[in-house]
């Protein structure tokens, strides 16, 4: 099945995506056995990202901007508070409050189910997960606006490469990604199966906002032409004030030397796990089931090395000896 959206410049189409297994999909994954792939683009996502698209790419951005753009469980919040540190220091009156409240994060409503939706509509008008919220977050909000995304490059708005916004895009060994988003899916999808159907789910795409290497050559592909800072996670953990210098000299920021100590600290993964407006702990309470996984797990390297079997791994190689044939991306060969 395959059905086309146009807006004013540009048409998409999007096909529906069936795994070669899908009745295990089904029974394992059933919140999101329906997907599609959005086409041009690669671009796994749930049915009614289409009736979004047009919205997102015309969305009014602003030269000020700051996007975190990733592909889903590569340090995403970990960047996100970076930024937050920076840009409005550990003082602001905000600082307390969880993420969705101070980043917004661009594409929410595209993830909801119909279920979702008639769920958080019983919720508190302030609750800043019901439809639309994200987006009046962002509409008022003082520059710089700060703003997460795990959309493809070309998917997000036309507005960031005219308005000349800055985006920092940060990426992860993918066997690591694939262990955290396991985990993950577990926690907020309901996902009941093993190890190894999910390694195959995520090899071919099965899961939203994949494919994990369509998304970050996306990115990779255009950081020159879109002035985009391309952080890596495991330089993060080697070199955490080495890192942040660079952020605040692409975004031309002062570091904050008389705070640094105490950011280095913020940012430690300890404390962010710990901490309510970092941990994510909150998101969806109430509509999604206590497995007793955590949003923030270990924050470590190479933890992939712990889980993967010796054939999971050659798997993993072979895909991305595939997918990087032709690429100047030198990380994660191995």
């Amino acid at each position: 099945m395959s059905e086309n959206h146009e807006d004013e410049t540009e048409r998409i189409s999007v096909e529906e995506l069936v795994h070669p297994n899908q009745e295990y999909v089904d029974k394992y994954l059933p919140m999101v056995s329906s997907l599609v792939n959005v086409v041009p683009h690669s671009f796994t996502a749930l049915p009614q990202y289409a009736d979004f698209h047009t919205a997102h790419r015309s969305f009014p951005c602003r030269s000020s901007d700051i996007w975190v753009a990733s592909h889903p469980k590569s340090g995403t919040t970990w960047t996100q508070e970076l930024v937050w540190c920076l840009v409005r220091g550990l003082d602001h009156s905000l600082s307390s409050k969880p993420l969705m409240n101070r980043f917004p994060f661009f594409e929410w409503d595209s993830l909801m189910t119909p279920e979702l939706v008639q769920a958080l509509e019983s919720m508190p008008d302030d609750n800043v997960e019901k439809p639309g919220a994200q987006w009046r977050i962002l509409e008022r909000g003082d520059d710089p606006r700060l703003i997460k995304t795990h959309l493809h490059r070309e998917l997000m708005p036309r507005g960031v490469r005219s308005s000349k916004s800055k985006i920092i895009y940060v990426v992860r060994d993918p066997r690591d990604v694939c262990v955290s988003l396991f985990h993950h899916t577990i926690k907020f999808l309901g996902y009941t199966g093993d190890f190894d159907h999910f390694v195959d789910m995520f090899l071919s795409a099965r899961y939203e906002f994949g494919p994990y290497w369509s998304n970050v050559l996306s990115f990779w592909n255009k950081r020159k032409s879109d002035n985009i800072l391309v952080l890596k996670y495991e330089d993060m953990h080697a070199d955490l004030v080495g890192e942040m210098v660079r952020v605040a000299k692409y975004l031309e920021v002062p570091i904050p030397e008389n705070q640094l100590p105490e950011i280095v600290e913020h940012l430690s993964f300890r404390n962010m796990k710990d901490n309510p407006a970092t941990n994510n702990e909150s998101t969806m309470d109430g509509l999604v089931e206590n497995t007793g996984v955590k949003f923030m797990r270990k924050g470590i390297v190479g933890d992939h090395k712990n889980v993967l079997s010796v054939d999971q791994l050659k798997r993993f190689q072979v895909w991305t000896q595939t997918c990087l044939k032709d690429s100047d991306f030198p990380y994660y060969r191995d």
